[in-house]
């Protein structure tokens, strides 16, 4: 029940977190939910975390604990909000035109690893510790450490020239 419980939590929670993000983004408002979804799962965030957290509930107790389930209803709505998701946020031209974007600095990171890879942090510590060093391997490791922000930072910092001061 456990790896089910954490299954159902993951969903639930990128679900209602990427609605958030895209409502912040100014992609899509909360009213443009299909207005059946909407009244089935609830109208804000914390209604519709509630309503499927009940209903999961209320349903795995019913199943005497066999197996974490929802009500039919409310499992399809969800499945049905998730690709309203991807019809209108995941796939929608400015987070795709974004997404490009990301996929440049990262690969302009990895490649600028990969010829310079005594630049990366930990690269004198592994060294001693292994005796090898596979430049490939640690431009990966070390790219995909890398928080969004931190990405961009390093970015504008190799990439990006310092404006100009008058003295």
């Amino acid at each position: 029940l456990e790896g089910e419980i954490v299954r159902i939590a993951d969903k639930i929670a990128y679900i209602n977190h990427d609605l958030e993000d895209a409502v912040r983004a100014k992609l899509i408002s909360e009213n443009d939910i299909p207005r059946d979804i909407r009244s089935v799962l609830g109208e804000t965030k914390s209604e519709r975390i509630t309503t499927i957290v009940k209903s999961i509930i209320y349903s795995t107790i019913d199943n005497n604990y066999q197996h974490i389930v929802m009500e039919e209803k409310i499992y399809k709505n969800m499945y049905r909000l998730r690709q309203w998701l991807f019809d209108n946020v995941y796939l929608a031209k400015p987070v795709v035109e974004e997404l490009e974007k990301g996929k440049g600095i990262l690969k302009a990171l990895y490649e600028y690893y990969l010829k310079n890879y005594h630049l990366i942090p930990y690269y004198e510590k592994y060294l001693q510790l292994w005796g090898e060093y596979d430049p490939k391997q640690a431009a990966v490791d070390y790219v995909a450490g890398m928080t969004d922000r931190f990405a961009l930072k390093t970015y504008e910092k190799i990439f990006i020239p310092k404006g100009w001061h008058i003295l």
